[in-house]
């Protein structure tokens, strides 16, 4: 891990301070040149979570021993294996490999992309136009500041805590940028003007690391405190809730109830009516029913009559088939003494005739 490189990190993160705090940060790149410690800062900032991504694997487990965080995750390996995850601010600390800017901003949700390269890995005006040129084909702002490093002394007047911060340009070097720091997004970011970000020397980097540690333990236990705090008002909110109902959930509980009411009486009435009509059917079919039986006797009535008359008839014509019987038994009688009366005739009509 380069010192100097990890002194360098530092003024982007507090200069960009406003769009880092409260933003879920993915971070490329910068567990090998700060060993982790710029998700840190990040954090220290105001960065609500940060996922840190790096292909350095031992880097990263260095990284995850020394920086135990409960909103940093240290991934190792490339950011477009993090799946379908979104973030509200991306961090690239460098250019080593080829990007794909569109990819990346497909990531964010309405937030930015920061954007770290050192003047020399960028390599001239006409890559750093390229750069700008890409970068404006994807992102409707793309802002650039440039920062170098600049050797001051603090004079300070007595007080504690935070004093306001004054420079005098007189001793100034011409302005020659050590890194570009591009700001990219839907809209201007708003940052204008020079920007002093006061650092302690080399041989205090230690003390700032545990000041940054210290630091974070102090914001942990304010945000324990503050949830504390929430989950406590969100108790005597209920209890408050329980002592004290509330009216505008009574009034919708109670007409809630009427309408209830209203539809079992609605219920009720079409019951009844229901039931009147059942009864009405329940009359109109007996009614059917004593009708069938009138019906059905009278039918039987006219079937017995009818099967008397068929008796009858039948008698009837068996007294005629017996007397056309008869009438042709005397007919055939009467057939046969024809005939016997024609044979005497005849054969008293040849006596005749041989006696004459």
């Amino acid at each position: 891990m380069n010192a100097e490189a990890t002194r360098a990190l530092l003024p982007p993160i507090v200069f960009l301070r406003p769009i880092v705090e409260g933003a879920r940060v993915l971070e490329i790149g910068g567990v090998g040149r700060s060993g982790g410690r710029s998700a840190e800062w990040l954090v220290q900032t105001g960065a609500r979570a940060v996922v840190a991504v790096d292909a350095d694997a031992s880097a990263v487990a260095a990284a995850r021993a020394a920086i135990p965080s409960s909103r940093i995750r240290f991934v190792q390996g490339r950011w477009e294996d993090l799946g379908a995850e979104s973030f509200d601010l991306v961090w690239l600390h460098h250019l080593g490999e080829p990007v794909d800017f569109r990819e990346l901003a497909a990531r964010l949700d309405g937030g930015r992309l920061v954007l770290v390269v050192a003047a020399g890995e960028l390599g001239g005006a006409m890559a750093y136009r390229a750069l700008r040129e890409r970068l404006g084909e994807v992102f409707p702002s793309v802002e650039v500041a440039t920062q170098r490093p600049l050797v001051a002394a603090v004079l300070s007047f007595g007080g504690s805590g935070v004093q306001p911060l004054h420079a005098d340009p007189s001793f100034e070097p011409p302005p020659e940028a050590s890194a570009y720091l591009f700001v990219c997004g839907p809209r201007p970011s708003g940052f204008d003007g020079q920007w002093i970000v006061p650092l302690p020397p080399e041989e205090d980097a230690a003390s700032l690391r545990r000041a940054l540690a210290e630091s974070e333990a102090r914001c942990e236990a304010l945000e324990r405190k503050l949830a504390h705090a929430e989950a406590r008002i969100w108790e005597l909110e209920q209890r408050e809730k329980e002592a004290w109902p509330n009216l505008d959930v009574e009034e919708r509980r109670l007409e809630a109830m009427e309408r209830k009411l209203r539809e079992l009486r609605e219920r009720e009435e079409m019951a009844q009516r229901r039931a009147l009509d059942a009864e009405e059917r329940v009359r109109e079919l007996e009614r059917r029913a004593e009708s069938w039986q009138s019906s059905r006797a009278e039918i039987l009535a006219s079937l017995r009559l009818s099967r008397f008359r068929a008796e009858q008839a039948q008698r009837n014509a068996e007294g005629v088939f017996d007397a056309v019987a008869e009438r042709e038994r005397l007919v055939e009688t009467w057939r046969q003494r024809a005939l016997a009366a024609e044979r005497r005739a005849e054969e008293l009509e040849r006596r005749r005739t041989r006696e004459t």
